[in-house]
């Protein structure tokens, strides 16, 4: 596994996941597929959302389980409430775009899923790219 993903490792059932933004490898193959947008969820899978709060350095220290979910779309759910709570209360909406989301980056939460589902992507849900749709449409 390469060096510098080592810092951001959890390790799950078999699965080694970290945050959204990151690549993740899942049994040796690298992917980079997202789901959660029109997904069916599979059931007899587990889908745990973890938070890594990136106000804190280092963010190790300031991860925490937010919950486990029955469906992906749940776990997804989940995480796009995390990230449009902060965008909400935390930034401005009278800012750019740009400036919304450099925000969010520098000191909002991460949610990010684990799960033993074979067919999900990874990362199953990257709050980066959806908060920087939410930034963009305002």
């Amino acid at each position: 596994m390469p060096e510098h993903l080592n810092s951001r490792i959890l390790k799950w059932i078999g699965a080694v996941c970290c945050s959204g933004r990151d690549l993740v490898y899942w049994g040796g193959r690298q992917s980079t597929r997202m789901a959660g947008k029109g997904y069916k969820a599979r059931s007899g899978y587990a889908y745990s959302v973890y938070v890594d709060d990136n106000f804190s350095l280092p963010p190790d220290d300031a991860r925490y389980k937010l919950g486990d979910f029955a469906t992906l779309d749940e776990a997804v759910a989940a995480c796009k409430r995390k990230v449009d709570e902060y965008l909400k209360v935390h930034v401005p909406s009278d800012r750019t775009a740009e400036e919304r989301y450099d925000e969010y980056t520098h000191s909002g939460p991460d949610p990010f899923i684990v799960t033993d589902d074979p067919v999900v992507g990874h990362p199953a849900f990257s709050a980066w790219s959806y908060a920087k749709e939410r930034c963009q449409e305002g």
